[in-house]
């Protein structure tokens, strides 16, 4: 399987950096699938490791990249909030657009929020407000030394930053169904069924949405990360069996 580094220049003078793995060791497919990492995640997590050699055996290329990474001229996550992400990928999808006759997009938690394309599928997407969102609100605290927030997600207390911080206490219920009534193209959601507090929300996600084409589906025993079994295995067969309608 033949994998490419590329990098893509953003608006201030920053770049995203990611990996393209093709379909064809010697051409590049005309549909690639691109994904978006959720908060904290990167490009190496398991989904789009696993994604990146599934997709491939079916004909499509795939497109992993960080919204943040180590590079000098990358973003640090520090810098970032969501509407950043959303910014950036809009300049990556104007990139590869160029390349591909057709692109799908999926994105994963606050990927999803960042998603603004033929097709897309949202893998667990946030929907949950703030407020309301304890497992998510609770382990949040600011660390003096950093000068930065964290939030404790067991096992590992991860660096976020006071943007970040700043922006998710403006997600609102009012502000999450916006952002779903702005989804007019075809539109799958995925979601972790096994993550039950979670379900609700899913279903007022996928009835909030504007596309007139969508579908919901549960991936039983999923927690939100699709760790379980052979859950991601679900997960990818049921975005591919999506993305090959359009």
């Amino acid at each position: 399987m033949r994998e490419e580094v590329f990098s893509v220049p953003l608006h201030d003078g920053k770049k995203i950096y990611g990996r393209i793995n093709y379909a064809d060791d010697y051409a590049r497919s005309d549909r690639a699938v691109i994904f978006c990492h959720g908060l904290t995640g990167h490009m190496h997590e398991h989904l789009y490791m696993t994604a990146r050699v599934f997709f491939p055996a079916q004909g499509y290329d795939t497109i992993r990249f960080n919204f943040y990474s180590g590079e000098d001229d990358a973003r640090r996550i520090t810098d970032c909030t969501v509407a950043l992400h959303a910014q950036d990928l809009k300049t990556l999808l104007a990139h590869f657009a160029k390349k591909y006759d057709s692109i799908y997009v999926a994105g994963h938690s606050y990927g999803g929020l960042a998603m603004q394309i033929k097709a897309a599928s949202l893998w667990d997407g946030t929907f949950i407000p703030f407020a309301e969102d304890k497992e998510f609100s609770a382990p949040w605290f600011f660390n003096k030394e950093l000068g930065e927030y964290m939030v404790n997600w067991l096992p590992i207390a991860r660096v976020v930053g006071t943007k970040f911080y700043e922006e998710t206490r403006t997600f609102t219920t009012e502000r999450m169904a916006q952002w779903a009534k702005a989804f007019t193209l075809p539109t799958q959601v995925l979601a972790a069924g096994g993550f039950t507090e979670n379900m609700p929300y899913q279903q007022k996600l996928f009835d909030t949405l504007a596309s007139t084409d969508k579908e919901f589906v549960p991936i039983d025993g999923a927690s939100h990360g699709f760790n379980e079994g052979s859950t991601v295995f679900d997960l990818l067969e049921n975005t591919l069996n999506w993305f090959e309608r359009f």
